[in-house]
């Protein structure tokens, strides 16, 4: 019997060998091309110089006519001359642009600016005709001048040019960075016209001094988050600080 077993396990050894000289072996893990990565983060950093070259134009801008511009191809070519700018490094390579329903309607653009006047539409079926800037200046009632003003979402992860001039990272939600301090629901445009209740007008009297401030230069850094009163600022919010470039 135990001749028989001892036989039986050299059996069964023999054709496990066997199987696993047979086997194609396992392919090695993938890892980046060192050439992308390295054109991935030239082209980022070259798209952060354009990200603080509009935010320098929209500065002028708003000093001038203490407002923001409705698009950023109003910044051509008085605060912004030369129109390259406008385009992403990543964009001047494949040929993208910013999707049709929010580019700006008069000179080709990577970039999407998050307080043009474009009406929400669907997006906020209680108040459709309110526009894309209404909404992100009520998002500011909640979260300050952490708000995108300028989006390059031709980027993983994508760059988000800040109110008051940061450039963080964030996937393409980039509200989930601040769960910590706000619902993320709460941020939506129907839930922000819906539970604020105020009008254009109350919303400028209440919140206009983070658009008036602005023309001044960007807040310290620290101070946005004063601006909703309550809020902690420990977890989602150091993670953001972390993410600035």
């Amino acid at each position: 019997m135990p001749l028989r077993l001892a036989s039986w396990l050299g059996i069964l050894l023999a054709g496990s060998l066997a199987a696993a000289e047979l086997a194609p072996a396992a392919p090695p893990p993938k890892s980046p091309t060192p050439g992308k990565t390295s054109r991935a983060a030239a082209e980022k950093q070259e798209c952060i110089r354009h990200l603080k070259a509009i935010y320098a134009a929209i500065q002028a801008y708003q000093a001038d006519h203490h407002d923001l511009p409705n698009w950023l191809s109003d910044l051509v070519p008085r605060y912004l001359e030369d129109v390259n700018m406008l385009l992403c490094p990543v964009c001047r390579r494949t040929g993208r642009t910013e999707s049709p329903s929010l580019a700006d309607p008069k000179l080709p653009s990577s970039y999407l600016f998050e307080f043009c006047p474009v009406p929400l539409g669907a997006a906020a079926t209680n108040a459709p005709t309110r526009t894309r800037r209404e909404w992100k200046r009520r998002q500011m009632s909640l979260l300050g001048s952490d708000v995108p003003l300028v989006r390059c979402r031709h980027h993983k992860p994508m760059l988000n040019l800040a109110f008051d001039g940061r450039i963080y990272e964030s996937a393409s939600v980039w509200e989930l960075l601040f769960t910590n301090r706000v619902n993320v629901a709460e941020l939506t445009p129907a839930r922000l016209f819906a539970r604020l209740g105020l009008s254009g007008e109350q919303v400028e009297s209440q919140f206009g001094h983070l658009l008036e401030a602005f023309q001044y230069g960007a807040p310290p850094h620290g101070g946005p988050r004063s601006t909703a009163p309550g809020r902690r600022r420990g977890g989602t919010a150091a993670a953001t600080r972390d993410r600035c470039i």
